[in-house]
Formats: C-alpha cells, structure tokens, sequence
C-alpha cells in the first residue's frame, strides 16, 4: 500500500472518528460549551473598555480558543471527505 493510500485511510478514519464523536453526548456537550464561551467573550468583547488591552486579549484570547475546537473538528471532517473523494476518484480509473 503506498504511503499517500495510508494517508488517505488515516484521513478517512479520522473524519468517522470525529464524525461519531459530535454525535455523542460527550461531543455534544463540548460544542455547545465552546460556543457559549465563545459568545460570552463575545459579548464581554462588545462592552469592554478599549483601554484596558490586557483584557481585550484575554477575551480574544478566549474567542480563538472556542473557535479553533470546532475548527480542528471541522477540518478532520473536510480532510476525511476530501481524501474519500480521491479514494473515490482513483478506484474509477
């Protein structure tokens, strides 16, 4: 099996890994967590002093960190269906 074939699979299996994790209450339970903390920085964000950057950051901060949970999620899920797709592709010729 060629390297790119095992990367491939790896993919596959990583976006049905997290596929079925999103679907569990434990996957569930931490989107939601991340979104509301996300939306709370959020909202803090809109009423914070602007001369008080330490907080800014710190919100920021908090913002990025909800966001990149769900983004490395997505991003498992986007790379698994594009290397099914050439999986797909290969087979057909």
């Amino acid at each position: 099996m060629s390297t790119e074939r095992t990367e491939q699979l790896i993919r596959v299996g990583l976006m049905d890994e997290a596929e079925r994790f999103l679907k569990t209450n434990l996957g569930r339970h931490l989107v939601d967590r991340a979104e509301a903390e996300r939306d709370a920085a959020m909202a803090e964000l809109k009423e914070a002093d602007a001369e008080n950057p330490k907080y800014i950051r710190e919100l920021q901060n908090r913002i990025y960190r909800a966001e990149s949970f769900q983004f490395w999620l997505a991003e498992l899920i986007t790379e698994g269906r594009n290397a099914l797709h050439e999986m797909q592709e290969n087979a057909q010729q």
